[in-house]
């Protein structure tokens, strides 16, 4: 844990929030696909993007024309500009939605014409069972134009459900086997699942949260995955399971046009997969190690507390501080990313902390923890238990100007915690996290150490590339 720079990441984080809300994703597209895609400036200049189709982030309030321009070769066929516009939908996140049509047919309409009179970006919230996403596009239309267009498409697999995730990757590697391999162009390109995962789980589309399918996913969610990507589909792999034979039916939606048009890539298989029943422990075991951090934030430490063995000599020292701590220290860490839901999950993995407590005395921690971490995820906000096993090199230097000591002492840690997100990225925690030392190795006269806790405030900011950084290590 880092003291310094504190004050860089303050305003890093300040600068994100802000960020979030003036910016949006966009959506360029053409037919034919391949035209080159400008940005035209206030002084008639053009900023150079790409090739359609591609997802862009831009200020809300940029109007400026984007310009497409076709080519046959190297010569120039067409140009044209176009504004970009913006439309709203329902993205459905309750399965019993569907099963009242009243309530479907009703809501949705409400909610769009409210939502378009007060022009609302992703801002009315949430209403039971549905959620208002706008969706920014520009799109040019070249009719009997005779130039070549750009076929090429990339794809991201959305995991199958499946309770066995030795299931799921068969079922994945077997799509790609059968059918993708076999049926695609020298330019396509599929990518890694490993390195897709960690930002599927950030967006709610791992296989252990969210199992609707296509219907729920809506193209405010797909535009961050093609813009985090650089992929122009998804893949949904629906199955029917018969023992340990599945009937896989894929489903392959464009990302910018919310069409089925790979039909190519939605040729059905049946394949065969004997699992233990087992797996399904072993397999959650083996997922709720998690090792890499996927937050970083700012920690303040608003009370903390030196705990003696004999509690009443802790009268005789200092062993209190009710101020806020200042400068705030760095925290990397592991939370369970929350998706308006209703979800437990647990997970292991390590923790790493410095901390520092000075009143009568100098003491400083540097803790090394392994903790299992139990997520109670609400629509409000996320509740967390922690209990975990480790060890402590404490520093202690001052008691009374006559003891210094260094000792590894081993200990076991307990806390409570609350986050919740503001935006998408950032959230505020609340929490209070105590080290019981198991031995008595910091004694001086009636000073026994035997705990620190601390209640303490985070602000911090989620970010999954930790994990997608790590994993391209390994996978293409």
């Amino acid at each position: 844990m880092l003291r310094k720079p504190w004050w860089v990441f303050a305003i890093f984080l300040l600068s994100c929030s802000q960020i979030q809300f003036k910016r949006e994703l966009v959506s360029l597209d053409s037919y034919p696909r391949g035209a080159k895609v400008f940005k035209k400036k206030e002084e008639g200049k053009l900023k150079p993007l790409g090739t359609s189709p591609l997802f862009i982030k831009e200020p809300k309030n940029d109007f400026n024309p984007f310009v497409f321009q076709f080519f046959d070769g190297d010569q120039l066929v067409k140009s044209q500009e176009v504004i970009k516009e913006n439309k709203c939908s329902m993205v459905w996140t309750e399965p019993l939605i569907d099963k009242i049509p009243i309530l479907k047919k009703l809501i949705p309409d409400f909610v769009k014409n409210f939502g378009e009179e007060y022009n609302p970006i992703n801002q009315l919230g949430k209403v039971r069972g549905g959620t208002l996403e706008c969706f920014s596009y520009a799109r040019s239309i070249a009719v009997n134009l005779d130039v070549e267009s750009n076929d090429c498409k990339k794809l991201v697999v959305i995991p199958p459900p499946h309770s066995s995730k030795k299931v799921t990757e068969h079922i994945q590697d077997q799509w790609k086997e059968k059918v993708f391999n076999k049926n695609k162009n020298s330019c396509d390109e599929l990518l890694s699942s490993e390195v897709a995962a960690a930002y599927l789980d950030f967006l709610g589309l791992d296989h252990m949260n969210r199992r609707y399918g296509k219907k729920y996913l809506g193209q405010a969610m797909g535009a961050k995955i093609g813009k985090r990507f650089g992929v122009t589909h998804v893949v949904f792999l629906a199955f029917q399971q018969s023992d340990f034979s599945f009937e896989v039916r894929p489903e392959v939606y464009d990302l910018h046009l919310n069409l089925k048009n790979a039909k190519n890539f939605e040729e059905s298989f049946t394949t065969t997969y004997n699992y233990k029943k087992r797996n399904l422990f072993v397999d959650k075991i083996g997922e709720a190690f998690q090792l890499i951090p996927n937050t970083i934030s700012l920690k303040t430490k608003i009370q903390q507390n030196i705990g003696l063995k004999n509690k009443s000599a802790e009268a005789n020292y200092g062993n209190e501080i009710s101020t806020l701590s200042f400068p705030p220290s760095i925290r990397l860490s592991y939370i369970e990313y929350p998706h308006q839901d209703w979800v437990v999950n647990f997970r292991f993995g390590p923790s790493f902390g410095y901390r520092r407590f000075k009143t009568d005395f100098n003491i400083k921690f540097i803790d090394t923890v392994m903790a299992m971490k139990l997520f109670f995820t609400t629509p409000i906000a996320t509740l967390l238990a922690r209990v975990g096993y480790g060890g402590s090199y404490i520093n202690v230097n001052g008691v009374q100007n006559e003891f210094s000591t260094d000792r590894y002492v081993s200990m076991g840690q307990y806390g409570f915690e609350a986050y919740h997100f503001v935006t998408e990225r950032i959230f505020f925690n609340l929490g209070f996290r105590k080290n019981v030392f198991n031995e008595d190795k910091i004694v001086f006269g009636d000073f026994n150490l035997k705990s620190y806790s601390q209640f303490f405030f985070n602000i911090g900011y989620y970010t999954p590339e930790f994990k997608i950084n790590f994993r391209k290590l390994f996978y293409p």
